[in-house]
């Protein structure tokens, strides 16, 4: 994030999870998000105002490079919350069968 804390962010169907160290250390739903936007190297995720009193009313995350920014950003943008789930269902690996050797 902006702060230079090692962050990684995760998209799902009730919003933005944000993880530190493989724990959540905080969720944007899609309800307090007005806007999903990148400059540059900075995602940028703006909020409803008073939606979010101890955040600042835009929240930025840094990417490593610029493409990375983008596609995180246009992976996502401007979806709505069934086509991303069918976009994670077509997407998704299915795992093999497990059989016991029993």
């Amino acid at each position: 994030d902006i702060e230079g804390t090692d962050a990684r962010l995760a998209v799902l169907h009730l919003g933005i999870k944000v993880y530190h160290q493989l724990q959540c250390v905080s969720t944007f739903s899609w309800a307090k998000i007005r806007k999903l936007s990148f400059k540059r190297k900075k995602l940028l995720v703006k909020l409803h105002p008073d939606s979010y009193q101890y955040y600042k009313e835009t929240i930025q995350f840094v990417f490593d490079s610029r493409n990375e920014c983008k596609s995180f950003w246009k992976k996502y943008h401007g979806r709505t919350q069934k086509q991303l789930i069918d976009y994670v269902r077509e997407h998704h690996k299915r795992r093999e069968p497990f059989t016991s050797l029993n």
